[in-house]
């Protein structure tokens, strides 16, 4: 037992009334950051569309993708043993228990992740004096609670059991860390690829096609016109390979990959893009982006 996440509890109370009065706050959210109402029921811009799958689609896959332990096998599954793992960050720990966290093994370098929530890392760089304390507290504190996702309806993450993962360090001293590429997938077709350069000052971004052209279709915030284009990829094409194979899966994904020079890995799958609460630009990109993702047939039957 882990005790009570009071917190957790008031996200989750915040979801199910939103969702017994007909969604106004997440509609009042998407408002503004879109202009516009959501068409729940008929959904077409690809932020309208995230909203949809939040509350209709109950894949059981999803929860498995979305989770960072059991996604390996997922994987596995897909690309074979053999290749899986040559791209799969080490795995040094996964426990229920922050007692049993090997400490010994992590002083040289490892990231301690939540599997059920996004964006809950502790990094351990080598050489630090690491505070084993305050960080099974953390961990502790994750156990407790599900991803704040629940007045957001972000169901999937409910379905997640609640672990701790200790994945080595990637990146090194003299490269750096490791090109972010997100790979926008819509069935076996690309969509767009989202690049993140944070090894330098300023920190770079860019959107691209699977060719390395510059995309029209871009993230909004925040804009970055002023920075010259990125250099193509190393491992682009094998990167693009693989996430097709994984797409074949969804109707849309996006698959993460961290790229150094010598090679790559792969990062994570997320079905539900900044939770369809940012914006592509510039206008129409939503509804081209929407217009390559293909719903569940009977997508329509909702009552929302």
């Amino acid at each position: 037992m882990h005790g009570v996440d009071f917190d957790n509890l008031l996200d989750r109370l915040k979801g199910r009334v939103d969702r017994a009065f007909g969604y106004p706050a997440l509609r009042r959210r998407f408002r503004k950051v879109h202009g516009h109402d959501p068409d729940l029921r008929n959904p077409k811009g690809y932020a309208e569309k995230v909203q949809w799958r939040k509350l209709n689609d109950r894949n059981p896959l999803f929860p498995i993708a979305a989770d960072k332990l059991r996604c390996r096998e997922f994987l596995r599954d897909v690309l074979g043993n053999t290749r899986a793992d040559a791209i799969l960050p080490q795995l040094l720990h996964h426990t229920d228990d922050p007692d049993t966290l090997p400490f010994d093994r992590m002083r040289e370098g490892a990231v301690i992740k939540g599997s059920h929530g996004s964006g809950w890392c502790v990094f351990c760089t080598p050489g630090q004096l690491l505070d084993e304390a305050a960080i099974r507290a953390t961990c502790r504190t994750w156990l407790r609670r599900r991803h704040f996702g629940a007045h957001m309806q972000e169901w999937l993450y409910s379905q997640i059991p609640p672990r701790i993962i200790v994945e080595e360090l990637l990146g090194d001293a003299d490269a750096g860390r490791p090109l972010d590429l997100k790979v926008h997938m819509f069935g076996e077709k690309i969509g767009l690829i989202a690049v993140f350069d944070f090894r330098g000052h300023p920190q770079k971004q860019g959107f691209y096609t699977e060719y390395w052209e510059e995309s029209e279709i871009r993230q909004i915030a925040p804009p970055r016109d002023d920075l010259p284009p990125l250099e193509r990829p190393p491992y682009l094409e094998e990167v693009c390979g693989i996430a097709r194979e994984i797409g074949a899966y969804f109707d849309s994904v996006r698959v993460d990959f961290l790229i150094m020079p010598d090679r790559f890995w792969i990062g994570e799958l997320t079905l539900y893009h900044n939770s369809g609460f940012s914006r592509f630009g510039p206008n129409g990109a939503e509804r081209t982006l929407g217009d390559m993702w293909h719903l569940p047939v009977n997508h329509g039957a909702s009552g929302t």
